[in-house]
Order: C-alpha cells, then structure tokens, then sequence
C-alpha cells in the first residue's frame, strides 16, 4: 500500500456503483451573534455579545435600520458599550460575523 492510500478514506461500493467513504464527525457551530441584555445609563448603551467563541464581530448603529455604521469590532463573548451622537433619539444595533 501507498503511504497517500493510507491518509484517505475508503469505504465500498453502494449499490448505485458509487464509492462511499466513512464519515466520522461534523461538528455544527452556530455563528448567529445575539445581543442581550441592553441597557441605556449616563449617555451610554451597553449589551452583551453572544456568538461563537474567539469569533470577531463587527456591531453596526442605525438611526433609520436602513443605514448602518460600525461602531466597534469585537470578539464574542463580550461586553458592548457605546455612546450614541447627541439628538439621536433612536439608535439599533446589530452585530455581523467579520
């Protein structure tokens, strides 16, 4: 035997002539970042970042939801502070995986 052959999966023949390799494991990561808990207190919001971990996130503000800007670049699991411009009586946050 080749030392490549003993490196790749085999497997035998299915019954539809195609060859099938053993499958071992998948590991399924959910990479959905969520913010919780937010809080507003002395002109600052504050949230806590969930996502998967040792993940950078990118936490974008609207004013409108159709106009986002980021605003920090964190890595989950983390504390969010941000302070909004004055006379933004609305301000949403989001987070997206970088």
């Amino acid at each position: 035997m080749h030392l490549t052959q003993l490196n790749r999966p085999t497997g035998a023949y299915a019954s539809d002539g195609h060859p099938r390799a053993p499958f071992n494991a998948l590991q399924i990561i959910d990479l959905t970042p969520v913010l919780s808990n937010p809080s507003y207190s002395n002109g600052q919001f504050q949230c806590f970042l969930n996502g998967a971990a040792n993940s950078s996130y990118i936490i974008l503000a609207s004013t409108n939801l159709v106009d986002w800007r980021p605003v920090s670049t964190n890595t989950a699991p983390a504390q969010i502070t941000n302070s909004p411009p004055a006379n933004t009586p609305y301000r949403f946050y989001r987070a997206q995986l970088q």
